[in-house]
């Protein structure tokens, strides 16, 4: 079964990834002044590209919105909202989609929830055309002892569900033995999980993840092994955060070897403080684009994309 973005891939260890110039998507709306970030894009059953992110405004602390493209290139966003907050069960902020493809014509999204009470976990919603969402009852993964969030979900060769997320013990620490690690859970009908032992990626670079590491992108490749682009954020002896998107491979989707190059780096126009939350899609040409969200130095928040030379 297809997951979100991409199925099967060749190699993409080879490959090099050149920034576009421009931003893809910025925040030009009511809805989203703030911020919009989290980008998640899928192929559309009747053509085109969806791009599920979290908008922000000093009104809206987060919901999923949605933009439509032909091309991958222009953006137009669309009407209404797919995942709002929902103050009446007490969730303030609603963020980081990923869509699995369950049937023929019904697809499943998880995400974060930011609860009133401070804590994190993780909910899903289901779909039969990818623009009505219904959120499902109750909370697919949630802790006492931590936070959760930024989920993304495989399906394995024996049909269970895998689902990777970060892992933040209460209070939020930053520093290299604050243990903020991406671990997962494991599901047979995707809704009930239970948590797996270990860490999948481990908060262990003092360079560049010494705040924290999440956000992981995950796709099955053709020889059967796993490839994770993820991000990395550090945080200098100024107090400034930063973030990086690097990689990690895997026989299993268990047991990741990490990569030992960046990525995508911050540093440009557009990205100069962070480039985070990579999302990957094959285009209609067979080309690969990578999404994700940045922030230049003035603090505007913008989704922007590189492409595979």
């Amino acid at each position: 079964m297809r997951n979100s973005s991409i199925d099967y891939i060749e190699s993409l260890l080879e490959m090099i990834w050149k920034k576009v110039v421009n931003f893809s998507l910025d925040p030009s709306s009511s809805n989203d002044s703030d911020a919009v970030l989290t980008p998640r894009v899928i192929k559309l059953p009747s053509g085109g590209y969806r791009m599920f992110y979290m908008g922000a405004s000093p009104m809206n602390a987060g919901t999923i919105f949605s933009a439509f493209s032909k091309d991958l290139e222009n953006w137009q966003k669309e009407p209404g909202i797919r995942i709002d907050r929902e103050k009446n069960e007490m969730i303030d902020r609603v963020l980081a989609p990923d869509i699995i493809k369950i049937s023929k014509h019904f697809w499943r999204m998880y995400y974060e929830a930011h609860l009133t009470n401070k804590t994190r976990v993780i909910l899903s919603a289901v779909s039969e055309d990818l623009l009505n969402w219904s959120r499902e009852k109750g909370v697919r993964v949630k802790s006492e002892v931590y936070d959760c969030g930024a989920p993304k979900c495989i399906r394995l060769g024996n049909g269970n569900f895998r689902l990777f997320f970060y892992s933040y013990p209460r209070p939020f620490k930053s520093g290299i033995k604050a243990r903020n690690h991406i671990i997962s859970a494991k599901s047979g009908d995707g809704i009930g999980f239970q948590i797996e032992t270990g860490v999948r990626i481990a908060q262990d670079n003092e360079k560049f993840e010494n705040y924290t590491v999440y956000a992981p992108e995950v796709i099955k490749k053709k020889d059967e092994s796993w490839l994770m682009y993820f991000s990395g954020w550090n945080c200098d002896a100024k107090g400034m955060t930063k973030g990086r998107i690097f990689s990690a491979t895997s026989k299993d989707s268990f047991h990741w070897i990490k990569d030992k190059s960046i990525v995508i780096k911050n540093g440009g126009v557009y990205d100069y403080r962070f480039a985070s939350e990579p999302c990957l899609i094959e285009s209609d040409e067979g080309n690969f684009v990578m999404f994700y969200e940045a922030c230049d130095a003035n603090g505007i928040k913008r989704i922007l994309k590189a492409v595979q030379t």
